[in-house]
């Protein structure tokens, strides 16, 4: 008779400790991804100048090798003006812009990418909490990017860093983006 009071006594413990954690660490696995999901415009005057930006490094180049850095450097563009985010279990969605969406598997899988120059590049996107990771490796350099998603999730602050082969040091800038609608 004991070992049943005490077994009924242990299994109400366990239960109780189950209910306490689903309260304390509500397991709703959108809502990081949901919270992502929408498009964002930039805020050109919160975010930096995106050929400022390379004006510093490319003054190591000689005058010859600038000006094919400047080509590599306009060919990736400028900030784009609207990004579109979609997250779901299986795949992070990414538009930039009146691009082609690029489908990323959700679990950071790297995938083959052909961009808008016809350039291969490897790329995957990585999402931890509220942090989105896309990086884009090709001959020419890489990119980083990171997008980082405020707490009233209104906003998206960007960081990110370029890679390009005739520059020793990366280039570093931050953009910012709002929510649309």
């Amino acid at each position: 008779m004991m070992g049943i009071n005490l077994n009924q006594h242990i299994g109400k413990i366990i239960s109780g400790v189950f209910l306490a954690l689903l309260f304390l660490y509500p397991q709703d696995a959108t809502s990081a991804t949901d919270d992502f999901n929408g498009t964002y415009e930039l805020d050109e005057d919160a975010s930096d100048d995106f050929m400022e930006a390379f004006d510093d490094p490319l003054q190591e180049l000689s005058r010859l090798r600038r000006g094919v850095a400047r080509i590599i450097i306009n060919r990736r563009g400028g900030h784009a003006e609207e990004v579109y985010i979609q997250i779901t279990d299986d795949t992070i969605t990414f538009r930039s812009d009146d691009n082609d969406p690029i489908f990323f598997p959700a679990d950071g899988e790297e995938i083959v990418h052909i961009n808008d120059s016809g350039d291969e590049m490897k790329a995957k996107a990585e999402l931890e909490g509220n942090r989105l990771r896309i990086t884009m490796e090709g001959e020419d350099g890489g990119s980083v990017t990171e997008y980082h998603l405020n707490d009233d999730h209104n906003r998206l602050d960007v960081e990110r860093k370029i890679e390009i082969g005739q520059l020793s040091d990366p280039v570093e800038f931050s953009v910012v983006y709002n929510r649309k609608g």
